[in-house]
């Protein structure tokens, strides 16, 4: 082949790449294809032997000639002049830019020029690819983010605010159970701090620098629970990301796992976690592969488990699994000794969230306070002092600024007296009729005391006793 052919055949494969460019060591365009540089905005003939940096003012081909060292796979933004419709705006595509040696020489090291090579032709897809990666990179950090706050308890003893004797005991408990391997499940009324008490069972336990991740049993839909317990592999039903999810199990391996509201779990999920917590390993919905786990399990409840069980909604075997150390959480009535401290707290708190400048409370509002039973225990009091700080912004909170707690002593009140006025018209009803009933023995036994007893089923001294009771002769 003679040198014409030569150059036009070399000519021909170059014009066949995508969007590719050449310079020499002065960094001028020594060659660039016939589409690249319609895509810039120019004519071929225009860019041959121009500074490169005049053409493409963000090149990386510079740094490649100077550095030697080849950049493959990189994306590249560039503005597109060729279409005045998008004029300005930057399309990204990937290239590759390598050194050029003088007769392919690598090892003598000289280097005449570099070259770049679009590696996609469609910018359209290109640029697709491009958002697809940029979503990729938040999802990734998201998820980064939400790990690292599993790993994140701040909670400990401290954060339990109280010296009541129910807390002391409480605290003293926690100490004692938090670094057993024990399955512990915390029992009480709603608002009393539960999921404080599982954050300080983890971090006073070996596994404090592992993760402790939290799910509530209540919060899911029941068919999407077992899902979000235990994972699923890819396409194991309709909807289900192609690549499959990790479940809380997984994401609690070696750390510690509170299934919230565990009497809220559907009996029929209830075999499959009483399985993993004795075979300590889960398999995916879908997956056949037994996945080994080590997970400190904490359960909590505001409900009657042992009633539950009574009533086959809960399984028994599953209970007394769980059970193996019950904390109960005392309601805010059987503590109200810690309601100085707990709204000194409440309010800093509200101040802080609200921009406020509540300075403390009356000591009437106390006395308030202690005439309440707190049916929402702790939770529903830091609702309570928000609400009057919010109304009242600065100053000092009185008895007045609680107008709406009294409407509900008020109607506490009543209903207790009603409940108080049946159970005592119940109690007078009985009394007559068993009055009647005795009446009604002695009468058929001829006053005979002891056959009057028998008749009745009754010990004789207890017929007695009642005799006196109603002043029966």
């Amino acid at each position: 082949m003679d040198e014409k052919s030569f150059n036009r055949m070399a000519r021909d494969i170059l014009e066949s790449l995508y969007y590719f460019i050449a310079i020499d060591r002065e960094e001028r365009i020594t060659f660039i294809g016939r589409e690249y540089a319609s895509y810039l905005g120019y004519a071929q003939e225009e860019l041959i032997g121009r500074p490169v940096r005049e053409v493409i003012p963000n090149t990386r081909l510079p740094k490649v000639l100077k550095e030697g060292k080849e950049e493959l796979g990189r994306f590249m933004s560039v503005p597109n002049k060729a279409e005045e419709s998008r004029k300005g705006q930057r399309i990204a595509t990937i290239c590759n830019r390598m050194p050029i040696y003088r007769y392919g020489d690598r090892e003598r090291g000289e280097i005449v020029g570099v070259m770049a090579e679009g590696v996609i032709r469609d910018f359209q897809d290109t640029n697709r690819l491009h958002e697809e990666t940029e979503l990729l990179r938040r999802q990734n950090e998201l998820y980064q983010s939400h790990l690292a706050q599993l790993y994140q308890v701040e909670t400990d003893l401290n954060n339990i605010i109280g010296h009541s004797p129910a807390i002391e005991k409480l605290k003293d408990l926690i100490r004692r159970v938090a670094n057993s391997t024990i399955t512990i499940c915390i029992s009480g009324e709603t608002g009393t701090g539960k999921e404080l008490v599982a954050n300080a069972i983890h971090k006073l336990s070996g596994r404090a620098e592992k993760p402790f991740v939290k799910i509530n049993c209540a919060a899911i839909p029941k068919d999407l629970l077992e899902s979000e317990l235990f994972g699923y592999e890819a396409g194991a039903f309709t909807g289900a990301d192609r690549r499959g999810k990790a479940g809380r199990f997984e994401l609690a391996d070696h750390g510690t796992l509170l299934l919230d509201e565990i009497g809220e779990m559907p009996i029929t999920l209830q075999a499959k976690l009483l399985r993993v917590l004795q075979e300590k390993e889960i398999e995916r919905v879908g997956g056949v592969r037994p996945i080994p786990l080590d997970v400190r399990l904490v359960c909590s409840t505001n409900r009657d488990l042992y009633q539950m069980v009574r009533d086959g909604q809960f399984r028994a075997d599953l209970y007394y699994r769980l059970n193996t150390m019950e904390l109960f959480t005392p309601p805010l009535r059987e503590r109200l000794e810690d309601l100085p401290e707990l709204c000194e707290l409440f309010i800093k708190r509200t101040n802080q969230r609200n921009g406020l400048a509540i300075t403390g409370i009356n000591a009437e509002v106390y006395q308030l306070f202690s005439s309440y039973e707190w049916p929402g225990n702790v939770r529903e009091l830091e609702h309570t002092l928000e609400r009057a700080a919010v109304l009242l912004g600065y100053g000092e909170l009185n008895a007045c600024h609680f107008d709406f707690l009294s409407e509900r002593i008020g109607l506490q009140r009543t209903h207790h007296s009603s409940a108080e006025r049946r159970a005592s018209s119940l109690k007078t009803q009985r009394d007559v009729m068993e009055r009647e009933a005795i009446l009604h023995a002695l009468q058929a036994c001829n006053g005979n005391k002891s056959a009057a007893a028998r008749y009745l089923g009754l010990d004789r001294s207890v017929l007695y006793t009642k005799l006196k009771k109603y002043d029966i002769p």
